[in-house]
């Protein structure tokens, strides 16, 4: 829910502590727009939140933004 309750702390989930912009999602379409050989690959645009895994709790300042 874009600017409703609750952002800030969804944001602080995302390993970078923010979420993105529009501008970031077009920076990576203009990319993958204009590279004519580039096939087969899969290019997230998440913030690290798919890179995320349980190992994150380790560490104590992770540990902290995702609880």
């Amino acid at each position: 829910m874009i600017g409703g309750e609750g952002v800030p702390d969804a944001a602080a989930g995302y390993p970078l502590g923010r979420t993105g912009t529009p501008e970031e999602v077009a920076q990576a379409v203009r990319f993958l727009a204009g590279a004519g050989f580039v096939t087969g690959t899969v290019l997230p645009v998440d913030g690290g939140l798919s890179i995320a895994s349980p190992a994150a709790f380790l560490r104590e300042d992770l540990r902290r933004r995702w609880l």
